[in-house]
């Protein structure tokens, strides 16, 4: 189970390979033993493995987010350890609602910390980065659908809480208190990227310079129409003729150290600039 989990991941990395995605010891335990003492036997759910519950819910409450929630009819919120195997580190919330036949799901964050590595052309050098990844993350109310007229986000299959941007500034508050260098994140669609993209920017410089592009051309067609095309392979480069499609990518909010020193450096600006100079997008009919 955690074999699958890596491999799956590490499809999804490029420019930085995974080195260790587990950090876990080896004290000459067989799978079967790792995984009954760390999965049938779980502790109490851990925010990225080192957050308790009880942290986590007052610190939502001081800045809000329980009170929105509860304007949807939701109490009595739970976190849960739901991990897929035992190197997984994944929390849900779950909370309860009177139109509900039990705990409905509001909150969904999947994470592996370990080591990547990765060179730097700013630095020209080889960067080892001790990050947390963030895999996945939801926010939706699952017991409401799209109004007419509005629509879906691609992967969404309800609205989101109004508690999103709160949630991920605590997280981020969390990251910054960890021994790691780096979050990285590997946004699945556009609108993930644009989401994030205040405070995460793309490892590699070319990437980043591709989607503030991707930014300043598509997002008058509306977030989730942009989306969407980038799935479909309906935009377009205008100069080259290009087709377009959205590819997970690492997007990374730098701690310290040298991966930190990585987007500081003044040739990442300029090759994002001269990216974005480069390139013209438009959205072609579906």
């Amino acid at each position: 189970m955690a074999k699958n989990a890596n491999e799956n991941l590490k499809k999804g990395l490029g420019a930085l390979r995974p080195v260790r995605l587990d950090q876990q010891p080896d004290w000459g335990l067989s799978q079967e033993d790792v995984e009954e003492t760390l999965v049938g036997r779980q502790g109490p759910a851990l925010l990225f493995g080192t957050f308790p519950p009880s942290r986590v819910l007052s610190d939502l409450e001081a800045r809000g987010a329980l009170d929105i929630l509860r304007g949807r009819g939701y109490e009595d919120f739970e976190f849960r350890s739901e991990g897929e195997d035992a190197f997984e580190n994944r929390i849900r919330l779950y909370g309860m609602h009177p139109e509900s036949d039990g705990p409905a799901l509001l909150m969904d964050v999947r994470t592996h910390r370990g080591e990547l590595a990765g060179r730097s052309m700013c630095l020209d050098k080889e960067l080892h980065v001790r990050a947390l990844i963030w895999e996945w993350l939801s926010f939706q109310d699952p017991l409401v659908g799209f109004p007419a007229g509005i629509e879906a986000l691609p992967g969404q299959d309800h609205p989101g809480l109004g508690i999103f941007r709160i949630s991920v500034d605590l997280m981020l508050d969390y990251v910054d208190e960890m021994d790691i260098d780096a979050l990285v994140g590997l946004p699945q669609y556009f609108h993930n990227a644009v989401l994030y993209s205040s405070q995460f920017r793309f490892f590699k410089p070319e990437l980043e310079g591709e989607f503030c592009g991707l930014r300043r051309d598509l997002l008058g067609e509306g977030l989730a129409r942009a989306s969407r095309a980038l799935v479909e392979g309906r935009v377009e480069e205008s100069g080259s003729g290009r087709r377009v499609t959205w590819k997970a990518a690492e997007q990374v909010y730098p701690i310290r150290g040298d991966i930190q020193a990585h987007f500081q450096h003044p040739a990442y600006a300029v090759e994002v600039r001269r990216t974005l100079g480069e390139n013209r997008f438009r959205l072609l009919d579906g």
